[in-house]
């Protein structure tokens, strides 16, 4: 069931990152983030109520299972081993920035946000913020979005590379999120 709502959730974003704009090329690994999860695929798979939840794209060694999953975002209001590799990276206008799942297998979104607070999962938001409104943002979690938002960016096991151009982005500091797990944050400055 919340599997379910997940997908539906975040179905937009998984469209929207099919649209966006490829760059050819590497980019060096100072423009790189890396998306990981410990994700245990039987655990995750059973308490989503779905085959593929929890599909790892490498040996993840030391995979938590969905309770201690869920255990520790109870306790820690995060899951250390759900992040992004980076808290911040800084670019020049127009450059790439990669953006790929390298440990793990969950479905993760790569979003900018006006800024940081609820995800999708009104269950994560509720752990992650406890004792606060858990609705999930309307104008990011809806399937359409504000003119001049850029849309959520889906980052999946079966799509876990993409190069996100940043070349829409002005010079600043811009934050990004997961959708699903509200704890994963960056910063990208554009100089």
């Amino acid at each position: 069931m919340l599997h379910r709502r997940l997908v539906t959730a975040v179905a937009a974003a998984a469209l929207a990152a099919a649209a966006l704009p490829a760059v050819a090329g590497a980019s060096s690994p100072d423009t790189a983030i890396e998306v990981q999860d410990r994700c245990d695929p039987a655990t995750f798979d059973a308490a989503l109520g779905d085959p593929h939840a929890c599909e790892p794209v490498s040996s993840s060694g030391g995979a938590l299972t969905f309770g201690d999953f869920i255990a520790r975002v109870t306790k820690d209001r995060a899951a250390g081993g759900w992040r992004f590799s980076r808290d911040n990276v800084t670019i020049r206008s127009g450059q790439s920035l990669d953006v790929r799942l390298t440990r793990g297998g969950e479905l993760h979104t790569f979003t900018q946000v006006p800024a940081y607070g609820n995800g999708c999962v009104e269950l994560l938001n509720m752990l992650v913020f406890p004792g606060q409104d858990p609705t999930p943002p309307a104008d990011i979690c809806g399937t359409a979005f504000p003119e001049g938002q850029f849309p959520p960016t889906a980052v999946a096991p079966v799509r876990p590379e993409m190069t996100v151009s940043a070349s829409y982005l002005t010079p600043g500091v811009h934050r990004f999120m997961c959708l699903i797990h509200p704890w994963m944050r960056t910063t990208v400055t554009v100089r």
